[in-house]
Parts: C-alpha cells; structure tokens; sequence
C-alpha cells in the first residue's frame, strides 16, 4: 500500500481529468468565468461568445458595477463593461503546451493554465447628439453602445496549497505569473495583465477551492426483522508529507489524514 503508507486518502488526479472537471464546472457555473455589468448582463445578444444557460438555472454571469465617468453634475454617463474567459486548460508538466518567453520553463510543483479572454466596453456614443445647457438643473443620460470585442489569448504558471481556515483546511489554486500575448504596445500589455492578475487572484481562483470539510457516513441497515442505525463522520486534514499537494508527471497528487468520529 505505497499510496497510503503516509496518509489515510490518496487522490490523484491528471491533468487531462482536471479539465474535464472544469469544462463541467464552466458549464453549470458560469458566472465563475464570465462578468459584466447589469446593462451588458440584460442584454446576453451583446456577449462576446453566448453562454450556453445551465441546466441548475445558475446564472449566466456575475454582476460587476458600472463605472461613472468624470463629467458635469447634469451629465449622466458612465462605463460598462464585459469580460468572459474561455477556452481554458490546465497543464501539471512542462510538456503539455508551451509557455510564451517570458513565462519560461514551468517549474518544478507549479501547474500552467492558458486561455482566452474577450472583453468589450458599453459608452455613450462618439459624437453626442445633445449637449445640456451648463445651467440645466436637470440630468442628462445618454444611450449606450458596445465597442467591438477585444480577443486575448492568456497563460499563467500557479501553485496550490492547503490552507487552514477557523472551520476547515481548503485545497488552494494561485496565480504565480502571467502572460498576455499578441498584443501592443507593451503597456496595454502590461495593463491587461495586471487586470487578469487581480481578477484570477481575488474572484476566479478562490471560486474554485475544495473545502476538507466532514463527512457523514450513513451505514445504517434495516431487514424485515430488525434495523441498525450508525452514522460515522471523517474529517480530514493534509497529511504531513511534502510536497502534499504534489504537482509532477501530468497529475496533482492529495494525501490527506482521517478521523473517524
């Protein structure tokens, strides 16, 4: 039993697996990758690419605030937006697709994702057809019109780990390093990474943590003539053993510890 001779649960799981998982979970939650505005949100024939609605009635996207732009106290306007991801994969060697330069090599217990994100902007329209008086009391709104969608193509090199919370331990993804290709000049390049960065980090990745939360067996048993009930809760918590996670040979590999209570 090499698996467990230094844990209680041995999980591993390849790559090729994992993005299975995730396809299912970009399908029945996509508002994980996909956010906008109420007004873009309102208006799905405006989305970059259509989200197929999930079957649970989970929703589309995840509402976002718009923001107001600098203008005249009786002039109403402001900035829409919508982002979606798509087309993501998750890689846990140096083999399974390459790395732009700037990424380099994937390290040793680090995983690379790529991907795609889309993006378009709702503003007012380029030449307003009016423009209120400076001492109209009354404000002024404008209708909105969506720019063409921006297409990037995005890599990333991560880690995971556990992460001891007051309740429970989490299995843990994070964003490392990121690369935007295809696109200038280079501090539109640097902008568009920095926004990816602060979106992966703080909302898409921390959606997708597995709580080692407790587990309730129901091993109870009835016959025509007698019944037994037993319930038994397993806790887990990471094993001691380093790396755990293991991140090496196309798969992430859990050892966990159990008690049974």
């Amino acid at each position: 039993m090499k698996y467990t001779s230094d844990c209680d649960v041995y999980l591993s799981v390849t790559d090729a697996a994992f993005n299975r998982v995730l396809s299912i979970v970009a399908a029945q939650r996509p508002s994980l990758f996909n956010y906008a505005t109420d007004w873009f949100a309102k208006r799905p024939d405006l989305f970059c690419k259509p989200i197929p609605r999930p079957s649970n009635g989970a929703p589309l996207v995840t509402i976002i605030p718009a923001k107001p732009l600098p203008s005249p106290a009786n002039i109403q306007i402001s900035q829409e937006l919508l982002l979606q991801i798509t087309d993501v994969a998750m890689g846990f060697s140096p083999g399974t697709f390459p790395l732009p330069p700037k990424l380099g090599a994937l390290p040793n217990q680090r995983f690379a994702i790529k991907a795609k994100a889309v993006a378009r902007l709702g503003l007012p329209p380029d030449i307003p057809p009016f423009i209120p008086c400076p001492d109209s009391s009354t404000p002024s709104t404008f209708v909105t019109v969506a720019t063409p969608c921006l297409d990037l193509e995005f890599f990333l090199v991560g880690d995971s780990t556990f992460q001891a919370c007051t309740k429970a331990s989490y299995f843990t993804l994070r964003c490392d390093a990121l690369a935007v290709t295809g696109l200038s000049p280079a501090s539109l390049q640097q902008i568009c990474e920095s926004f990816l960065f602060a979106l992966l980090n703080y909302s898409v990745l921390p959606g997708m943590w597995s709580k080692l939360g407790p587990q309730v067996m129901d091993l109870s048993s009835s016959t025509p003539t007698s019944s037994t009930s037993g319930k038994i809760t397993l806790t887990f918590q990471p094993s001691s053993v380093t790396p755990n996670p293991d991140i090496s040979a196309n798969s992430i590999k859990l050892r966990l510890a159990a008690q049974v209570s």
